[in-house]
């Protein structure tokens, strides 16, 4: 895309699309609603994906109503529906399907036994010695009886017709369904985390097997590995070339296998295929689980990749997306990101990683999770929730809009790089060892060389992409000067640890006559099989000196410590985008900024530029556009002054400040006591005041299903609120509920279809209980029910096959009504409520998910920011009728406005507040967050985790010209 046009309205197709969590009892009228609700946010479409906790059983005609019409609908919200291809991941088993046709279908791996440890099923291969311990290596098959797999197991993805019988059972039946909205309303299929091998439930050394795998290595590289297994577990004989031929032999056939096969279905079909693979993080993992993940960006029409984790540390896994997408010219880069960052997880968390991203060539946001239900387990599967549920959700277009300007930046033209680095990974196949204890510890070594390569690179400004021996066998050519992959030239190859190429590769640099470095040992070795010569123009032992050399590659001159930068050219002008990834503002310095035009992303705005340098705030980035005035104009995007601070991120001036006063706020929504102690009784078990992360797993979930429960909560009320509702999860289910043994009633009756209405408070399934007659002093509230539930463990499910599923839960409750909460002799304790001023959070409302509003009154002269200091997921300012809404930096962009204006301002807070996790030490250092960190007892304290949340200062900012200081 060598444009911007529709820049300013944001793209319908660079949109972001969420997975849409299908995670309970499905009902058409809810599914409805939440597509509403979506397209409202700005989405361009979303991935019906079955999710832990799905009751409506996965494939049946129900769930197959249910596609059907949202996909039909679909057009109607102006959203594209996409199609996933499993029940939870990882894809391949078909709900368990495939793996009960056949055991030729079931996933299988060589083990490495010692005596007593083989099973009866087991085929020994060999019998070795080693240390003094003898050893049997057999092939096992996966038996089933996993519950993670339905009963059943993985498959043998390095079968393809256990593949074909994965895409009969599944994409067939998709076909018969919805066929004719495959490639219109239907764009795609997402598959997640295949891979040729599931390590999870292995307690012996073990390694991937299949037949097709023996019959390949045999075919190519010409001996039958079951005579040489004993060198895939011990550093004997030629250990190294049987491996490297291995793990390179697997990944291969997997490809063909799996994704190629898979692929090939796709494009028959018109429809996209999409998605990622397990473990694209490190080499060692690659060897571990796929043999690779680039080969497979190769075959797809839209790769992807996942990215986890709160910080910005995986740039390996976007390098090698992005290196394979730009060089082959594919449609688009997806990352499935924000899983694991908590519910606390506004705008600016999600921005700083997206900006990131975007750097790195990702330019579709597949955003983790949208929830259709946060009943139990579901509110614990790696939050945040990003839907309707979150009290910011109102205001979540803003996100969207700027999700949709910066994908169609990196998206712009084509990547400024010079620097290709060939990746090692027939080295880690060789060194691969699971019978080694100290062996990561080894292959760590190649992968954390291999990362802080790309990692000083990036943040020296000097771009690169990655080179996969199999792609570069198929895709490159070399001259004199130039080595090429696809669309993409080179002067400049890195060579990293390389101790062997490939044939294929060393003939490719003896044709290239560029410069050619090496980091670490210089190759020595044709396929571990004889020695080789490859000519190096200099070698280093250290990163640093390495990328001094290569400094003339950077994409822009410029200085800002922990700035990112890429630039993408095209015939009409050039696309720099930066991106603040530190925890300060940052000055950026480039001579070309000054006459160049700053995109903002935020309003879809251009700003022109007159010096060379601005500041990027922690959360900023800048998008800055060289080329003519007369091109925006004609791509739709309006130019106007900067404001001394925008949206984005950025300080484009110095400025000058006033303060107003901050006054008592309005809360918008109802206040909530959180219940999260009870007293829990069944089958023989009590717990008295128990705190609800011991009873979750450790207890509910393996109680045998019809087991009658009782649950008691005790809190203390210091004044009596006028009214009050108590909630509970799926409380139309439950036996009977009482407060100060007083029976209350669910407004939802037994059997009736759960939606987000007035009878829920937050969520579809937290159903709201009237008559609650609370007193003075110490209240109880009383469950009684039996334990109907599909969930099992964390991330796992039994399918449902029941009628009239009437499911509880042993959750926390809620009291909700207009009081305040504040801490007391009793711990949280209820009062008459108050209006929070700076921290609502420290003011009476430690739970509160919602909204707070403050007026304020001042006087503009037409040139000024309003700019917010507060804690929030986003702001919304009206002045003289005119609605302005921020997220990451508060600055509402007040210019024309004069007089004496009064304000009104509208803060939003999150849903970490009402769900959490409240009692997790060190919580804020986590990671990432999933359902086990809220059940981690190990961590547990009884104090409150909280977050603040509210205004504390409102400044009127006006810009002061740079030049005339």
């Amino acid at each position: 895309m060598a444009d911007l046009k529709g820049f300013s309205e944001g793209k319908h197709e660079f949109r972001p699309a969420p997975f849409w969590s299908w995670n309970d009892k499905l009902d058409a009228e809810e599914l409805l609603s939440q597509m509403k609700k979506m397209q409202k946010a700005g989405y361009g479409g979303f991935f019906m994906h079955s999710r832990v906790g799905l009751i409506t059983p996965y494939l049946s005609d129900e769930w197959m109503d249910c596609i059907r019409l949202c996909a039909k609908k679909s057009g109607e919200y102006g959203l594209d529906a996409y199609l996933y291809d499993e029940d939870m991941w990882p894809s391949g088993y078909a709900s368990g399907i495939v793996p009960a046709m056949s055991d030729d279908f079931k996933e299988k791996a060589l083990v490495l036994a010692k005596e007593g440890e083989l099973l009866p099923s087991d085929e020994p291969f060999k019998t070795v010695e080693s240390g003094g311990e003898k050893y049997t290596i057999a092939r096992r098959t996966c038996a089933a009886g996993m519950v993670r797999f339905n009963g059943q197991c993985y498959i043998d993805t390095l079968n393809p017709r256990a593949v074909r019988a994965f895409l009969e059972s599944t994409h067939e039946k998709y076909k018969a369904c919805v066929g004719e909205m495959f490639g219109t309303r239907i764009r795609g299929i997402f598959t997640d985390e295949p891979c040729y091998g599931i390590h999870w439930f292995y307690t012996l050394p073990h390694v991937t097997y299949s037949e097709y795998l023996r019959e390949r290595i045999l075919r190519e590289k010409g001996y039958d590995v079951k005579e040489r297994c004993e060198e895939l577990f011990f550093d004997v004989g030629n250990y190294k070339k049987t491996r490297s031929d291995y793990y390179n032999c697997a990944g291969k056939q997997f490809e063909e296998s799996f994704t190629k096969q898979y692929a090939d279905w796709c494009e028959r079909n018109n429809l996209c295929f999409t998605g990622h693979l397990m473990a694209e993080e490190t080499m060692a993992e690659q060897a571990q689980w796929t043999g690779g993940v680039m080969r497979h960006y190769a075959d797809m029409q839209q790769p992807g990749v996942d990215k986890l984790m709160r910080r910005n540390s995986q740039l390996v896994t976007l390098k090698q997306l992005t290196s394979v997408t730009e060089q082959l010219g594919k449609e688009r880069a997806l990352s499935e990101c924000f899983a694991g960052l908590g519910h606390e997880s506004g705008y600016v968390k999600r921005k700083k990683i997206m900006d990131w991203q975007a750097v790195n060539g990702i330019d579709f946001v597949n955003m983790h999770l949208s929830h259709y239900s946060l009943r139990g387990e579901r509110k614990r599967d790696y939050p945040p929730d990003i839907f309707y549920q979150q009290p910011y959700f109102c205001e979540e277009k803003l996100f969207s809009d700027y999700a949709a300007r910066l994908c169609q930046i990196a998206a712009y033209g084509k990547r400024a790089v010079r620097l290709l680095i060939i990746q090692p990974l027939s080295c880690v196949f060789a060194h691969y060892n699971p019978a080694d204890a100290q062996n990561p510890e080894k292959l760590r070594a190649y992968d954390e060389l291999f990362a802080g390569l790309s990692e000083a690179l990036q943040a020296a400004g000097v771009d690169f992409h990655y080179g996969d021996e199999s792609l570069l066998e198929k895709y490159a050519s070399a001259d004199k000067s130039t080595l090429r992959v696809g669309a993409y030239s080179y002067d400049t190859v890195v060579l990293c640890n390389a101790e062997s190429l490939s044939e294929s590769t060393l003939r490719l640099l003896d044709r290239f006559g560029g410069r050619i470095l090496c980091l670490g040992q210089r190759p020595e070795w044709c396929d571990f099989q004889k020695r080789a010569s490859v000519r190096v123009d200099e070698r280093f032992d250290e990163i640093a000196p390495l990328v001094e050399l290569v400094s003339d590659c950077r994409a822009a001159i410029y200085a800002g410590e922990n700035i990112i930068c890429c630039r993408r050219t095209a015939e009409r002008g050039d696309i720099l985008l930066f991106a603040n990834t530190g925890d300060e503002k940052q000055v950026l310095r480039a001579e070309l900024l000054d006459g160049a035009f700053a995109l903002d992303l935020t309003h879809g705005k251009a700003y022109p530029l007159r010096q060379n340098q601005v500041t990027l705030l922690a959360e900023g980035s800048l998008a800055v556009f060289t080329g003519a005035i007369e091109v925006l104009k004609e791509w739709g995007v309006p130019v106007c002054p900067p404001p001394a601070i925008g949206c984005d991120g950025v300080e484009f001036s110095d400025f000058e400040a006033r303060e107003i006063p901050v006054h008592a706020a309005r809360v918008c929504d109802e206040n909530a006591l959180v219940l999260d102690r009870a007293d829990f009784e069944c089958e023989g078990v009590r717990l008295e005041n128990s705190p609800l992360e011991a009873i979750w797993h450790y207890h509910f979930y393996k109680l045998p299903e019809g087991a009658p429960y009782t649950m008691r909560y005790r809190f203390y009320v210091r004044d009596v609120p006028e009214r009050a509702q108590l909630v509970v999860e799926n409380a139309e289910n439950a036996q009977y509920i009482a407060v100060n043994q007083r029976p209350v009633k669910p407004l939802r009756a037994r059997g009736e279809a759960q939606r987000c209405d007035e009878k829920a408070y937050k969520d579809l399934s937290f159903t709201r209980c009237e008559g609650v007659v609370l007193k003075k002093g110490w209240n109880e509230v009383e469950l009684r029910a039996r334990k109907i539930n599909n969930i099992t463990d964390v991330c796992c499910h039994r399918p449902v096959h029941e009628k009239n599923y009437a499911p509880t839960e042993a959750e926390a409750a809620y009291i909700i009504g207009d009081f305040s909460v504040l801490s007391g002799e009793h711990g949280y304790e209820i009062a008459a409520p108050e209006s929070p001023l700076r921290d609502a959070a420290a003011e009476g409302y430690p739970f509160y998910s919602g909204a707070l509003e403050y007026e304020a009154e001042c006087d503009l002269n037409g040139r000024e920011t309003l700019l917010l200091e507060g804690d929030c997921a986003y702001a919304s300012v009206e002045a003289n009728g005119r609605k302005l809404t921020a997220g990451g930096t508060l600055a509402f962009d007040t210019r024309g406005i004069s007089g004496r204006v009064r304000l009104k301002i509208k803060l939003y807070n999150t849903l970490f507040a009402l769900l959490g996790p409240h009692h997790i030490r060190d919580y804020d250092d986590l990671s990432w967050v999933d359902a086990g960190v809220f059940n981690d007892l190990d961590r547990y304290e009884k104090r409150y985790l909280t977050k603040p949340f509210g205004l504390r200062k409102i400044k009127i900012i006006q810009g002061v010209d740079n030049n005339e200081k």
